[in-house]
């Protein structure tokens, strides 16, 4: 079975090198053309000790990230990436900063009354998503920053006259007293219930932006900006929720056909580029491509109408073992146990919930909407597990170049480039003791209304005379 992966030549003959290395590279999906991969429809949903330990993993984050602001100064300027995610909220370096931590969230529940509406919160009849979640952050955002700041200084970690935020906003108590969560509680209909979220978020970001706009001519240094930024760390951080549900992902795509025009007009730079013929290997009846001498399956991209949902409070923590997993989301102070930690099983039974989470993963990384369904996509995707693709210098690998059975040029492919490719396939042939590569020129067919291939015979007697030839 073949199958098919276009490249620019740029990436194949320029600096990548990709068809003399025999490389091919694994992108993040922010490197995708779309922008919708790997996209998850996200929902909260559970008890009291979920939502207070998700509460208390914001103020962590929050507090790191301005001890980081602190300590940078103007040196760095803040990338959310830095936000500490994957830090349990319930570990310290030092007795110290355990201290510091428990006592702002007792400064931030007491201001807030947050114990009462963190009931409310996970009394609500409706799973509650991005926006929902955004809404919550927003209204304890600016108290928690307020009182994380007076901590510092009680604590002697800044001085008496080092505030840098000033001032007092409405938080969740003054909505609880409005009678807010009473008329969430009474709206069962989901869609009307993101509507209100929705709606209300864009108010606050309209002003935001109004704000920002206002004092941007001001900003005289890093500091400032990074000051500025603490503004949207509610959003900052939420953008980093993927980090607390999945690894990391990176991905190879090929396509099981090379005859749609818009395939050669986006991935082979309007026809200019080639598209490669690879052969793969079959097994138990996966697809696979040998690359770095280990095995590679495929994977088929389902074309759906919208994402699978995921339930966040029973997907956080892949990266923690059980116990700690438990420790820090699953469980309150009292030892009590989260009806969202059913899934896990029982001690030293992973295997079902494991099972089941990395086909979830599995899932959601090769959906794409129906606008995509002419690719006819299949993708190769590493193991989750594996970080060694974080650095984008071991995210390239070789594959045997026996596996490339041949390659198709574009219909605007330049004879200076097709003579390129020809001279280092004719030369990797000898080297490899191969006397057969195909050669194919694209055209348009006007019969079928799509690309075809023809073979160039005087290309493929070409190559097999010059295997034949003994250097």
């Amino acid at each position: 079975m073949n199958i098919y992966r276009f490249r620019k030549i740029e990436h194949l003959l320029g600096e990548f090198q990709e068809l003399e290395k025999q490389s091919i590279y694994f992108a993040g999906p922010e490197e995708l053309n779309d922008p919708m991969e790997g996209f998850r429809d996200i929902f909260w949903q559970g008890d009291e000790i979920v939502w207070t330990n998700f509460f208390k993993h914001y103020l962590c984050c929050l507090n790191q990230t301005f001890c980081l602001l602190k300590l940078t100064a103007n040196s760095d300027k803040w990338d959310p990436n830095d936000i500490p995610v994957l830090q349990r909220w319930d570990q310290h370096p030092t007795p110290e900063f355990a201290n510091l931590f428990n006592d702002i969230c007792r400064r931030v529940f007491e201001k807030e009354g947050l114990d009462d509406c963190i009931v409310k919160i996970a009394n609500t009849n409706c799973k509650i998503r991005y926006e929902g979640v955004l809404f919550y952050l927003y209204w304890i955002h600016f108290t928690a920053l307020l009182e994380i700041q007076e901590a510092h200084i009680n604590h002697g970690l800044s001085p008496e006259n080092g505030r840098l935020f000033a001032g007092s906003l409405p938080g969740l108590r003054e909505l609880n007293e409005s009678g807010f969560f009473e008329q969430i509680q009474k709206t069962e209909d989901e869609t009307l219930h993101d509507l209100l979220f929705e709606k209300i978020n864009q108010v606050r970001a309209g002003l935001s932006l109004i704000l920002k706009s206002n004092y941007r001519s001001e900003y005289q240094s890093t500091f400032e900006e990074n000051l500025q930024l603490f503004i949207d760390f509610p959003q900052a951080y939420l953008k980093q929720r993927d980090r607390l549900l999945y690894p990391k992902w990176y991905t190879a795509c090929f396509m099981k056909d090379y005859q749609n025009s818009s395939a050669w007009g986006h991935y082979g730079d309007g026809h200019k580029g080639v598209c490669l013929i690879f052969e793969v290997e079959s097994k138990d009846e996966r697809n696979s491509l040998t690359l770095n001498q280990t095995p590679h399956s495929f994977y088929e991209i389902n074309y759906q109408d919208k994402a699978g949902e995921t339930d966040f409070f029973r997907s956080v923590g892949w990266w923690l073992p059980r116990s700690d997993l438990i420790a820090s989301w699953y469980s309150d102070q009292n030892g009590n146990l989260s009806e969202c930690a059913a899934h896990l099983g029982s001690d030293g039974d992973e295997d079902s919930w494991r099972k089941s989470y990395w086909n979830i993963f599995s899932r959601d990384i090769t959906i794409k909407t129906k606008d995509w369904k002419y690719e006819q996509e299949s993708r190769l995707i590493p193991d989750g597990t594996s970080h060694d693709l974080d650095d984008k210098r071991r995210r390239t690998l070789a594959y045997n170049f026996n596996s490339l059975k041949g390659i198709i040029f574009g219909i605007n492919t330049s004879e200076l480039d097709k003579l390129e490719i020809i001279e280092i396939v004719q030369r990797k042939c000898q080297e490899n003791n191969r006397t057969e590569f195909e050669f194919y020129q694209a055209y348009y067919c006007h019969k079928n209304g799509d690309i075809r291939k023809r073979e160039i015979p005087l290309l493929s007697k070409v190559s097999k005379a010059m295997n034949q030839v003994t250097p």
